[in-house]
């Protein structure tokens, strides 16, 4: 159970939400209700995630660091951002908001790249990834990113190497590479 493996961050930062519905799904990703986000992640329920690659048109890749106080995997590198899937939201619509929320970014053309199936100590959910092009401004939600950069393919490749990078971007985006960039 998570509630034994990490404090009880909404306890002392009511920032992550804990009251937020998320949608539960099943072992075949059909949704079957709500949770809150503290009970899900208190009893580790199945759940939905959007993922979102964005490279510019310098073929580089936005790279964020999450904040130190973030539920799991505080202060990790994500170069797949994203986020918890709302009761009764689809994939496509978490996928805008979250980069919207956390980035600034808002008005690009998601493509859906793929879903996929995480679990580890810490959660279990399925994740949708999608990817777009995005050039303009940044506008970080200091609530949710420490930082955001543009990284060149190689440091990003070097990054999943090496971490700390969130898990599940890991493997989002390592199955980015292979299904949908030819393996670069």
């Amino acid at each position: 159970m998570l509630s034994s493996l990490v404090p009880d961050v909404f306890a002392s930062n009511p920032v992550q939400q804990p009251k937020e519905q998320v949608q539960i799904v099943d072992e075949n990703n059909q949704p079957i209700g709500s949770a809150s986000r503290k009970d899900m992640r208190e009893q580790q329920l199945l759940h939905r995630c959007s993922f979102v690659i964005t490279r510019n048109s310098q073929e580089q890749v936005l790279v964020q660091k999450r904040v130190h106080f973030k539920e799991i995997y505080p202060s990790f590198y994500d170069p797949a951002p994203g986020g918890v899937v709302g009761a009764g939201e689809s994939y496509e619509k978490s996928a805008a908001r979250e980069i919207e929320e956390e980035m600034g970014i808002s008005g690009v053309s998601l493509v859906r790249c793929f879903e996929f199936l995480y679990r580890d100590k810490m959660a279990q959910h399925f994740g949708g990834v999608f990817s777009c092009v995005y050039d303009g401004p940044l506008r970080l939600d200091p609530q949710e990113v420490e930082s955001a950069e543009w990284w060149d393919l190689q440091d990003v490749k070097k990054l999943l190497q090496d971490g700390p990078v969130s898990p599940d971007s890991k493997i989002a985006f390592e199955r980015y590479l292979k299904d949908c960039c030819g393996g670069s």
